[in-house]
């Protein structure tokens, strides 16, 4: 076994990931127009084949639907999405992405790219394979933890 953590090495990781995104969105007023969390969300919904509705939300993110709510009114109050109900069911609210969202989400591909090619910086195509078929691993395990 090793001394380091997975854990904490993961939380590292995602801290250093965050504080170079938050130094790019603090120098563009584009991208610094909505929280990390909602900008997963404008991708999820950007790159959706089919309607999206809450419940599609609360799947692909794990999230409760309190959480999920919450996250939605907060996009909806921004102005980067709106939601509408749909012909065959009246308690569903497909959720569709606005013009600014749509603006912010092409500036967050941009940055994600850069930032995705700078991470994979000297990295051969099999240490990729290999970190991800780990990574995955991983997520399965912590998916089927018992506490």
């Amino acid at each position: 076994m090793s001394e380091r953590e997975i854990g904490y090495e993961i939380r590292v990781l995602n801290n250093t990931i965050r504080n170079r995104i938050n130094k790019i969105k603090a120098a563009d007023e584009t991208a610094s127009q909505a929280t990390r969390l909602q900008a997963w969300v404008t991708a999820f919904v950007f790159e959706a084949k089919q309607p999206v509705y809450q419940k599609d939300i609360e799947t692909e993110f794990e999230i409760k639907r309190s959480t999920a709510s919450i996250l939605l009114n907060g996009m909806e109050k921004n102005g980067l999405i709106t939601r509408t109900s749909v012909d065959h069911d009246a308690r569903l609210k497909r959720i569709v992405l606005t013009e600014k969202a749509i603006e912010m989400h092409e500036k967050y591909l941009s940055i994600a790219k850069t930032l995705e090619r700078q991470l994979q910086n000297g990295l051969s195509k099999s240490e990729l394979d290999a970190f991800f078929a780990t990574l995955d691993k991983i997520c399965a395990n912590a998916r089927t933890m018992k506490l």
